[in-house]
Formats: C-alpha cells, sequence, structure tokens
C-alpha cells in the first residue's frame, strides 16, 4: 500500500506539471508577461530570442537539480526532476499544437490583469500541491531548499 502511495504522488507530479505547462501555454505566452522566477526570466528569453522556454527550463535547471542530488532529500530531488522534465516535455508539445482557440485574450488582443490574476492564481495552487508531495517546480524552489537547509548536516 504505501508502495502505490509513493507511486501515485510522482504520478500526481507529472499531472500537476502538465497542468502548470498549459497554464503557460493558455495564459502566459498569448498574454505576453513573465510570471517570477527561473520560468519567467526563460519566458522572457523565449520571447526575445524565440527559443522554446521548455527547452531553456530544462537546461537552467539541470545544474540545480544535480546539486539537489548531492545536497538535499534524494524524494526531493527525484520528484522536482519529474516536474522539471514533465513541465519542459509538456510545454514542447503543447507549444507544438494549435491551441489558439483556448487561449484567454480579450477584445483588445491580450489582458493586462485577468490572465495574470489567472495564471498566478492556478500556478500558486499547483505549487502547494506540488511542495505539499514533498516536490518543487525547480529553479528558485531548489535554491530555496539549499539555502534553508541547515550548514552542519
Amino acid at each position: 500500500m504505501k508502495g502505490l502511495k509513493k507511486i501515485l504522488s510522482y504520478l500526481a507530479i507529472g499531472v500537476i506539471a502538465f497542468l502548470a505547462a498549459l497554464n503557460y501555454v493558455l495564459f502566459v505566452f498569448p498574454n505576453q508577461f513573465a510570471p517570477a522566477g527561473i520560468d519567467g526570466i526563460c519566458t522572457m528569453i523565449q520571447e526575445l530570442l524565440h527559443i522554446n522556454m521548455g527547452y531553456l527550463s530544462l537546461l537552467i535547471n539541470l545544474p540545480l537539480i544535480v546539486v539537489a542530488f548531492v545536497v538535499l532529500n534524494r524524494e526531493f530531488a527525484l520528484k522536482s526532476t519529474i516536474f522539471i522534465l514533465a513541465f519542459s516535455a509538456s510545454v514542447v508539445c503543447l507549444e507544438a499544437l494549435d491551441l489558439s482557440k483556448f487561449y484567454y485574450l480579450t477584445s483588445t488582443g491580450t489582458s493586462i490583469v485577468l490572465a495574470p490574476v489567472a495564471a498566478g492564481t492556478l500556478r500558486g495552487l499547483l505549487y502547494v500541491v506540488t511542495l505539499n508531495l514533498n516536490g518543487s517546480a525547480g529553479g528558485i524552489d531548489i535554491i530555496s531548499a539549499l539555502i534553508k537547509r541547515p550548514i552542519w548536516s
């Protein structure tokens, strides 16, 4: 029973990562704003250089994952790795699809208030569940865990 619960928690992390990617594709990218953190930086780089944010996020998070496996809790590092891989792959795949019918846009083209609020609320809920499952979305979350850990452990 304990093994099944563990497998379900890893599966939940993957589903949450997919939903986070869908959030970016439907709310963030069409409305041209950048959320906080490393994924926000990746979003800005994507807008400037036209390099898919999924690849950028993976590239930036890989060194953090290596450090997490060496320094932090192994389960936390593994769940964070699953999130990062699933998120990056989902962004790449979803960007290849034409989801323009589902974009949240206003009559003027973009939403400067409601889209960021909706995206932030959804992302916040997804973060809470991820953190409660002892995982993270990578980036600043891993850096925070490194700073928080006891120096003498």
